[in-house]
Parts: structure tokens; C-alpha cells; sequence
């Protein structure tokens, strides 16, 4: 097993002094040890049969392995080995445990850092995102432009990574300055987007409606992002005013081809006179992405992925931006229908605490 090879291995947890205890054959430890204690037995099992390793003239001889491989008492053995390895290494891995490789854009926090990430095989295509741990302890070490390698796991409260190892490091990732954030009073400029259903709607100066504008991709697997966006937009649908609207625009339209994002307009139960899904070419989706304080990156071009929600009145004049998805529903609903409450003047963003936080 080459280098790299070995480094896939211990990312996973699966080899090594830091790993779940496994040979480089594959097999635990204990099953090594019994795979050893068993091909005595073997042996002893030949000898009962009659059998020798060797014939007079020191040649092998032909039918002793495969009859040893026909005594049933070595079978079952052989099957219960094999029973176990199969056993102990899906307990180890599961259905919901993925490889992640890529560099770090920034550590947010001792328990969150941002990964631009490749293909991560059975579960999303390459993108720049936050990714969790359960224990700031599987950070340790962990800094701006470091190639790493991580086990992710996909679970119902979202993805956390553990067993990260630092492959490489690097410079870190430098972001895009593509504009100032909005702030509360100031208008968006003006953008004409095609939406599902056919046709365009517009963004900013002269849009003529209140809008809740949001980001989200197709295809994004982790239950805290767009799927949370989605279940918080079916909602606002249902209690949206009168002339209100949802445009919520994808942030991989190189992925999302009108075809894809109508089929999922239609599979999330979108009402096209209320909620819509829109797509921008690249430098208005940068503007766009940025004047709502997302980060983009300089060499790329990709959005970081995170939770957004800006509320626009009539006019295309911000009346807060939420960068969470808790924020709360009859807020928004007001907002929509009659351009208050506002946010404080010079916000940032608001996070909505968490259920039970003080």
C-alpha cells in the first residue's frame, strides 16, 4: 500500500497505532490471533485426516488441500472468521460514513471549520463548506490551509467530522472582495434572474414585491443546511401575505440546469405565484452572494456555503438578514406584509439562539 494509500486507510480509523485496531489484511487484531490458533488446528485436523503436507518424493500433494478445505469442522471455522471481519468492520464504517479531502478555508470556531472539498464519493460533488465535530479535540492542530483528510459522518442532527489528519499545508485560501454587505435600508442592485416556471424575476431597485431571498443547491446533503431551508420555506409559503415572494437562488449552476431546479421546485411542493428557484450567471451571483456577506473564494470563484435569508421590501431595501434558519416564522410573515419590524440599524446578521439557549 503506497503512502497516500496508507494516509485514505488512517483517515479512516481503519490502521494504525490511532486506528480501530485492524492488520493491514483487513482483520481485527483478535481475529488475526484466532487465524493463527485456528491454522494449528488445521494441521492437527489433517493429521486426523490422514493427510500429509508432503509426499515421499517432498512434493506437494494435490488432494490434501482440498480436502482439508471439505472437512466441515475448518469450514466453520473459515465461516465464523469471516462472519465476524464482515460483523466488526461494518459496525466500523456503516452506511452514513464518508472520506473527506480537501484544505481548510477557515476555522470558525474550536468546533467548526471550513473545508473546499472534493468529490466526496456517495454523497455531494466538490463545494466550500462548514463541517462539524462533535469534541473540539478532533480540530486539534488543525489550521488555514491544511490539506486534510477526514472520516464525515452523516447523521440526523447533521455532518460531523472525526478523525481528521493534516496531509499538507498550505497558503491559506484567499476570499474575493465582490462588495460590501447590505445593510438595513440599503437596496440591492438590480438583477433580472430566470426562475422555474419560466420567465425572470427581479432583484433590487424597481422589484416591485417583497421577497425573501435565500441560496441553496440541489444537492446538498447536510440536514442543517438546505434541507432546513426547505422544511423553513414550506412553512413561510403557507403564512406568506398576500403579493409576498420566496426566491431562493442555487449557488452550483453549473449543477442545477433549469431542468434540475424545476424538478425540484416540483418534488418541495413550490407554488410558482409565491415560491420560485433562480439562476444567475457567475459574476451577478458573486455580487449577489457577497452583499449577503457570503464568503467567496478568490482562485475558484465558489460560494461558501452558508444559511441566508435576506428580506426585502418592495423596493429592493433590506429589512434583515437572518444567517441562521431558526429565525422566527411571524417575524418574517410581518415583514413581508408590511416592511417592519426592521432590523436594528448597522446589523450584521442576525442568529436566532437555539431552543433553551439563555
Amino acid at each position: 500500500m503506497d503512502a497516500v494509500a496508507d494516509q485514505r486507510v488512517d483517515a479512516l480509523g481503519v490502521a494504525g497505532p490511532g486506528g480501530l485496531g485492524l492488520h493491514r489484511g483487513g482483520l481485527p487484531k483478535a481475529a488475526a490471533a484466532e487465524h493463527e490458533r485456528d491454522s494449528e488446528a488445521e494441521d492437527r485436523d489433517e493429521g486426523a485426516h490422514g493427510l500429509s503436507k508432503r509426499t515421499r518424493g517432498g512434493y506437494p500433494f494435490p488432494f490434501a488441500r482440498v480436502s482439508r478445505w471439505l472437512s466441515r469442522a475448518i469450514w466453520e471455522r473459515r465461516m465464523r472468521r469471516l462472519v465476524a471481519a464482515c460483523v466488526f468492520l461494518a459496525g466500523c464504517w456503516g452506511d452514513h460514513a464518508f472520506i473527506v479531502e480537501g484544505t481548510v478555508v477557515d476555522v470558525n470556531s474550536p468546533t467548526e471549520i471550513v473545508v473546499d472539498h472534493k468529490d466526496i464519493a456517495g454523497l455531494m460533488g466538490p463545494m466550500i463548506m462548514p463541517f462539524r465535530a462533535h469534541d473540539a479535540s478532533v480540530f486539534d492542530g488543525v489550521h488555514k490551509g491544511d490539506r486534510i483528510l477526514a472520516r464525515l459522518l452523516v447523521e440526523d442532527g447533521g455532518m460531523f467530522m472525526e478523525k481528521v489528519r493534516v496531509t499538507g499545508q498550505g497558503a491559506p485560501p484567499a476570499a474575493l472582495d465582490a462588495g460590501a454587505p447590505l445593510h438595513v435600508g440599503d437596496t440591492l442592485d438590480r438583477v433580472d434572474v430566470l426562475v422555474t416556471g419560466g420567465g425572470t424575476w427581479t432583484l433590487g431597485a424597481g422589484q416591485g414585491a417583497p421577497t425573501a431571498l435565500g441560496f441553496v443547491f440541489t444537492t446538498c446533503p447536510n440536514p442543517e443546511f438546505c434541507p432546513a431551508t426547505i422544511t423553513r420555506m414550506q412553512a413561510l409559503q403557507q403564512a406568506a401575505p398576500a403579493g409576498a415572494r420566496i426566491l431562493l437562488l442555487t449557488i452550483d449552476p453549473k449543477g442545477d440546469t433549469p431542468e434540475v431546479l424545476q424538478a425540484y421546485a416540483d418534488k418541495v411542493g413550490a407554488k410558482p405565484d409565491v415560491w420560485r428557484f433562480g439562476r444567475v450567471e457567475s459574476a451577478a451571483l458573486q455580487s449577489l452572494a457577497a452583499r449577503a456577506a457570503l464568503t467567496i473564494d478568490a482562485s475558484s470563484g465558489a460560494i461558501v456555503h452558508a444559511t441566508r435569508l435576506l428580506v426585502l421590501d418592495g423596493q429592493g431595501k433590506l429589512i434583515e438578514r437572518y444567517d441562521d434558519n431558526r429565525w422566527p416564522l411571524e417575524r418574517v410573515v410581518s415583514q413581508l406584509g408590511t416592511g417592519a419590524p426592521l432590523a436594528p440599524a448597522g446589523s450584521d446578521g442576525t442568529l436566532t439562539p437555539e431552543a433553551g439557549a439563555p
